[in-house]
């Protein structure tokens, strides 16, 4: 299913269909927004606060820093097999691999 994305070039808006799976649509359902890596490639970001993550993974990013207000970015990147969350007021960044991927992004929001 390809999923139209808005891409600029040059100053200028341009739409373009992109073969998504179906984990990345469901990332751009739930407010990610992909972002070119290359050509055929995107990773998927979004910022979010930590009252939005659950379980194990909230208390986890708690440990590393986290507080109730800061903004935290999630980024999927399916190429180098990784989700990855940055705690800025920390300055933490924690990585778990591809293989963990639903599960942490489950725990995201991402149902």
């Amino acid at each position: 299913m390809a999923t139209t994305i808005k891409k600029r070039k040059s100053m200028i808006d341009i739409n373009v269909d992109v073969n998504f799976n179906d984990i990345e649509n469901n990332l751009i359902a739930n407010g990610y927004t992909p972002l070119q890596k290359s050509d055929s490639d995107y990773i998927f970001r979004r910022f979010c606060t930590i009252r939005e993550f659950t379980g194990v993974l909230k208390a986890r990013l708690i440990r590393h820093g986290a507080k109730i207000g800061c903004q935290i970015s999630v980024v999927y990147s399916r190429s180098d097999d990784l989700v990855s969350i940055y705690i800025p007021d920390s300055n933490e960044l924690v990585e778990f691999p591809g293989r963990q991927a639903a599960s942490i992004l489950w725990h995201a929001g991402v149902r």
